[in-house]
């Protein structure tokens, strides 16, 4: 609000053993309202992927990092996208390259404790060639009940209500984003 960056590092406080937050901004979910931020990150030298949540206005103390899961490849890491529910109480974080999908209750703004509330395993999508970083790779239907995921061939849906895969679409095609 005073048209400038925040002059102090901005660090999850509740991580004793590394406050730092390293990594590569891969995708980004803003709130409806516009008063919080969810970034993706990756570090593909030491395997790990971790949501930043960041709140814009009040106090920037309450920034928080959720881990995400990684596979023995770091290289997949990079296949992760985000999608936040219509309402903004649920951020999903997917990677169809490893095959999960977890979901992360965030309706509660001002809570230090954004979990995951639901981890959704299904049969990985293969890598083959160098396909594209993933824009917009996620989304969900109108009814909020399916997601629509990019792999790296075809579109994985997801029934997001009952946590479990639902179907494979164009399994032979490339996408690099939906909407």
């Amino acid at each position: 609000n005073q048209h400038q960056l925040y002059p102090n590092v901005i660090a999850d406080k509740s991580d004793i053993n590394d406050p730092r937050m390293i990594g590569s901004g891969l995708t980004r979910q803003v709130a409806s309202d516009g008063t919080r931020d969810y970034t993706l990150y990756i570090d593909t030298r030491e395997n790990i992927a971790f949501v930043h949540a960041l709140p814009l206005t009040g106090n920037l103390y309450l920034a928080r990092c959720i881990d995400l899961p990684t596979g023995k490849s770091p290289a997949l890491l990079r296949y992760y996208t985000l999608a936040l529910s219509a309402d903004g109480s649920t951020l999903y974080a997917t990677n169809a390259a490893l095959g999960v999908s977890v979901a992360i209750s965030v309706a509660d703004t001002a809570a230090l404790n954004d979990d995951i509330i639901s981890t959704t395993k299904f049969t990985s999508t293969p890598v083959t060639g160098n396909m594209q970083t993933l824009d917009k790779g996620a989304v969900l239907s109108p009814n909020q009940s399916t997601l629509y995921v990019l792999g790296t061939h075809g579109i994985t849906a997801i029934d997001v209500s009952k946590g479990i895969f639902e179907q494979s679409y164009a399994p032979q095609q490339t996408f690099t984003g939906v909407a």
